[in-house]
């Protein structure tokens, strides 16, 4: 397995998961990567490296083609996203592939479904679903093979195949193996004579045709029709132009057909609402027949073209929707019969103009996912789409609502909400109903104070509460334990947290710019944080108790700006941490045992310009150790006149392991301009640098070895040079000298 730390995490991150490289590589077999925005260029190509996956779910993305995955793969959901031809499938075992809701159409002016590479798929592909697509025949997918011609494939081991809801207007899907034929919802005109060679054939359904043919059902199916081969072979039974039943005498096993062509009343439209919904969904001067309307799962329509301002009252009569995107337009309110979508499962209203939450919404029973905010995503970045940056920053078009009403806790299967920067003051006190919720996102509003039982939202794994004005946290906020990603408390008016806090299992956690003047003793029950940023509070002398040191899993730590003025000499213990950030607070010395945290890579001891805060006057010898370090910033501390040993001789080198020698060959970046550096160590020139700085100090000379360093700019104003060494003309690179 050769996943690294950070496509680990983005994994877990995808999937709300927190499984190690072992667990994903070889212990998966199934994935579920549904409505994550995947794109063709943002797609983890590395989820190939899965090699154990069998089923894969990719629903409800932005994919136009099939990204490289493992090739167990038997099952795969690719419903809901943009193909316009059928996708390469590569050397795959697939048995299912779903592309349903898709913009699959013919290619060319061909009556083709091509795919991207115009080779046959697998010849163990047992069921294909290609409804809710725009075919205009139902033809067999075909390839171009050595300059020959247009070539048929042939599926031996297909049993079922879904045509329905599409625009086909004549039957043909030459596969006799077939057991189940779906082209329900089309315009079918015409019947092939073909028909009659599918000696498998248990279930074909022409329902809702737009022209159902039952005269040419009757040629192929009827066992008085003359000359029909299947004359022989089967027997009809008909009622008020319905097949009830056909059975195959030969094998005697059932056949079904279903013909039906009853309308359903809940569905029906008039001749004004079908123009109404096909200007307002498509704007396609080809027409869609109201069956056709009505069956819509998905509505995605975007401000760029469509800047809608109301809803007409005909679309609660979709009532087979299931994902409706209304992101980026101008509406204020939805129709009264928005609520008799029942089987909305998907909402996205970010960035209308909605002054209260719309009440209908509150009606719908399987809503799992609902965006009403005025969320960054408005701006696709994860499509590359940047030019659409000034169609989303208009501020006229946002949602704003200070209160939720209370009938929001019927929304028990709601599983993602998100709220952010929309003005709210407060939460209705039932809003710990919605136990289901695995994702809440309230960043960005004007809360003071959350529900008093807050925390039996205990299946919440992501929780943003950014820049809001909490002074406090209810008592049972570390109920919370599921939350394993990241907590954002940053930007509030927090002075304390609940005992119960401790409880969390939170992997990062940002608790800057509040008004915190400690923090409790217990603090160093979160064991598994990760990274912790508490920057920016009200300490009057922060100080890192000796509890911290058990937070033996930091990985990435931030006190900037907190008036710390010692480092305990147990803080070498922390040997995950990787990254340190300790710039403008009050630090005078760095203990000897520091280079114990061996791990670090990432060390800012550095004052901004105008803060004289840090006051280190020298590195300890150990210093030595420190052999990751690729960025060290420790300029403007003023007070720094020797930078001690710092760097390990090769002699000494050699004596160590191989990360001081990799060390000294890494490229890094150094910062020590605005300090009192008088001398530089001998073998300064042996270092690796990326950028580095000197200015501003009080060197007087430099090292003999500063010549391998070989510059094309250097900047040594502002020092006390009286000479350079002579093997300073060993700088041939150098084109900018500024002394």
């Amino acid at each position: 397995c050769d996943l690294q730390n950070f496509q680990i995490k983005e994994l877990n991150d995808l999937t709300w998961e927190n499984k190690s490289d072992v667990d994903w590589c070889t212990g998966t077999t199934s994935i579920n990567l549904s409505g994550k925005q995947l794109t063709d260029s943002n797609f983890p190509s590395w989820l190939s490296l899965l090699r154990g996956l069998i089923n894969v779910d990719l629903s409800n993305n932005r994919l136009t083609r099939l990204p490289s995955l493992s090739s167990p793969i038997q099952n795969i959901n690719l419903s809901q996203n943009n193909f316009i031809r059928l996708p390469s499938i590569g050397s795959f075992l697939l048995k299912n592939i779903n592309l349903s809701h898709n913009q699959i159409a013919p290619n060319n002016g061909f009556y083709t479904i091509m795919s991207d590479d115009y080779n046959c798929w697998s010849n163990t592909i047992e069921s294909i679903d290609l409804s809710h697509n725009q075919l205009t025949a139902g033809y067999a997918p075909i390839h171009y093979a050595n300059n020959i011609g247009w070539t048929a494939c042939t599926f031996p081991s297909l049993q079922r195949m879904d045509f329905s809801y599409n625009n086909i207007t004549q039957v043909f899907f030459h596969n006799p193996s077939l057991t189940s034929l779906d082209y329900s919802n089309n315009k079918i005109s015409f019947l092939y004579d073909e028909l009659s060679s599918y000696k498998r054939l248990k279930y074909l359904n022409l329902s809702w045709t737009w022209n159902t043919a039952l005269g040419d059902l009757s040629a192929l199916f009827e066992s008085t029709a003359s000359g029909s081969t299947y004359a022989e072979k089967v027997g009809v039974t008909w009622r008020d132009d319905k097949v009830m039943s056909i059975r195959n005498k030969g094998d005697m096993s059932p056949l079904e057909i279903k013909v039906d062509r009853s309308y359903d009343n809940e569905c029906w439209l008039t001749e004004a609402e079908v123009a109404e919904l096909n200007t307002f969904l498509y704007n396609s001067p080809d027409m869609l027949s109201p069956r056709q309307i009505c069956a819509t799962a998905t509505v995605w329509l975007f401000s760029l073209w469509s800047n809608k301002t109301s809803i007409p009252e005909s679309f609660g009569k979709l009532k087979n929707l299931e994902y409706v995107d209304l992101s980026a337009n101008n509406l204020t309110s939805l129709p009264s019969s928005f609520s008799k979508l029942t089987k909305l499962t998907t909402l996205k209203l970010n960035r209308n103009r909605f002054t209260t939450f719309p009440i209908q919404i509150t009606n719908l029973p399987n809503l799992t996912t609902l965006y009403i905010g005025n969320s960054a995503s408005c701006i696709p970045d994860i499509l590359g789409w940047n030019w659409w940056q000034p169609y989303c920053d208009n501020s006229s078009s946002r949602n704003y609502m200070t209160t939720l009403p209370s009938e929001i806790k019927n929304l028990t299967k709601l599983q993602t909400l998100t709220l952010n920067g929309i003005g709210l003051k407060s939460l209705p006190e039932d809003m710990d109903k919605l136990v289901n919720l695995i994702s809440l996102d309230l960043q960005d509003n004007n809360l003071i104070g959350l529900p008093e039982h807050f925390g039996n939202l205990t299946n919440l794994v992501h929780l943003n509460l950014e820049r809001n004005q909490l002074i406090s946290l209810s008592n049972d906020f570390g109920n919370l334990t599921k939350l394993n990603g990241g907590l954002n408390l940053a930007w509030q008016q927090l002075i304390e947290l609940p005992p119960s806090f401790g409880n969390l299992r939170i992997l990062s956690l940002d608790l800057s710019w509040n008004n915190l003047t400690e923090l409790p003793v217990w603090f160093g029950g979160l064991s598994n944080l990760q990274s912790l940023t508490i920057l920016n509070n009200r300490w009057s002398s922060f100080k890192l108790s000796n509890d911290f040191g058990q937070l033996s899993n930091l990985q990435k730590l931030n006190i900037q700006n907190s008036k710390l003025t010692t480092i305990p000499i147990w803080f070498g213990n922390l040997d995950n941490l990787t990254e340190v950030y300790l710039r403008n607070n009050k630090i005078s010395s760095l203990p000897d045992d520091f280079w114990w945290a061996n791990n670090i890579q990432i060390l800012d001891i550095g004052n901004d310009m105008g803060i004289w805060a840090n006051a280190l006057v020298t590195l300890p010898d150990s210093f030595t150790g420190m052999t990751k370090i690729v960025s060290l910033k420790l300029e403007n501390n003023k007070t720094l006149k020797n930078l001690g040993k710092f760097l390990p001789s090769p002699k000494v080198c050699a004596l160590m392991d191989f990360s001081c020698i990799n060390w000294v060959n890494q490229k890094k970046d150094l910062y020590l301009h605005n300090n009192a550096i008088q001398a530089l160590p001998e073998n300064f020139g042996d270092l690796k640098l990326n950028t580095f700085t000197l200015y501003s100090n009080q060197l007087n000379t430099l090292p003999e070895s500063f010549y391998k360093l070989n510059r094309s700019s250097l900047d040594l104003h502002d020092n006390s040079l009286t000479h350079l060494p002579e093997s300073f003309s060993g700088m041939t690179q150098l084109s900018t000298l500024d002394l």
